[in-house]
Parts: structure tokens; sequence; C-alpha cells
């Protein structure tokens, strides 16, 4: 099966994808938004191709010589269940995004784990209004969990800060993050 792919580097790929939807409503999409290497409208065709062979590396996973969308689930997790019976949950780095890491724990122990540690995939090399209002959004859900959460590794230093403000003493380094 073939997939349209849509980047989109901060400016219109969610109209356009819209768009495309009415026109072509049978087909099978692949959105990407490119919050590091946007705007696109600078670059050249050998600057953007490249940026296209690395999210294609990103996205998209060989299974019996055939290259198809990446649901990342090869990525592990640990979980630990104490002596309280509260649940304890490890991951590296939540490429599938926290809230959806969590969404999957639930659906398996039906309960929030006491301890998430965890880097939270948020760090950008320029974060756009879109990026911090998503941190923003992804602080909010994990405040309202019993939960206390330790990152650190790819969440960034500014991502950090802003999860801080809004969860408190809910959220914690690992160590020092920078």
């Amino acid at each position: 099966m073939k997939r349209i792919g849509v980047f989109d580097s901060g400016i219109g790929g969610l109209t356009v994808l819209e768009e495309l939807k009415k026109v072509l409503p049978n087909e099978d999409y692949l959105f990407y938004e490119d919050s590091i290497n946007n705007p696109y409208g600078q670059k050249s065709e050998e600057e953007l191709l490249k940026i296209v062979d690395n999210v294609v590396k990103i996205l998209l996973k060989k299974e019996n010589g055939e290259f198809m969308q990446d649901d990342f689930s090869h990525e592990q997790y640990l979980v630990i269940k104490d002596d309280d019976s509260k649940y304890v949950l490890i991951s590296g780095c939540a490429h599938n995004g926290i809230l959806n890491i969590l969404e999957k724990f639930r659906s398996i122990y039906h309960c929030n784990p006491k301890l998430v540690i965890s880097g939270f995939h948020m760090i950008r090399r320029e974060y756009r209004e879109a990026d911090i209002n998503e941190i923003k959004s992804v602080a909010e859900e994990l405040k309202k969990m019993d939960t206390t959460f330790y990152t650190g590794h790819c969440t960034g230093e500014q991502a950090y800060d802003i999860l801080k403000n809004i969860m408190g003493d809910k959220l914690q380094p690992l160590a020092e993050l920078y």
C-alpha cells in the first residue's frame, strides 16, 4: 500500500492535508510536522532531499522487504510493581509521545503509575508557538495524574522549564539537565 506523505514545515501543512482528504478521500496519508527544520522556503533542493530522507528513516520501518509506517511497537518500556502494589513506568525516550505511552499503560493496568521515569522527546533547536502550546497541553494532562515524573535526556531544558512551571513538584529532573 502506498501512502501520500504530507510534510508540515510549520506553515499550512494541516490545511493542505485537509484539502487532500477532500479531493482524495480514499487514500492513506502519512503526516509529518517538522518543527526542527522549518521553514522550508529558503532551503535548497539538496537540503530538502536530505530532510525527507531523514524523516523517512524516522517514520518508516522495513518489514518483509517493504517500507511501512512505524508504529513504534518495537519500543520497550519497563513496568515494576512495588510492595504497595503501585507501578513504576520506565521509558527511554518517549518517541511515541508520553501521553500515548500512559494511555497504553492504563489500558493494561487500569490505573496510573505512581512514578514515571522517561525522556519526553520534546527537545528542539527552536521552539515555535505550536511546540510551546503542545508542551503546555502535555503538562496540563500530566498534572492531573497522581504521579511523579522524572525526566531528562531528550526532554530539553526549555521544555522542562515549561513543564515544571505547570506541573510543579510532580516533575523532577533525573540529574542536572544541562
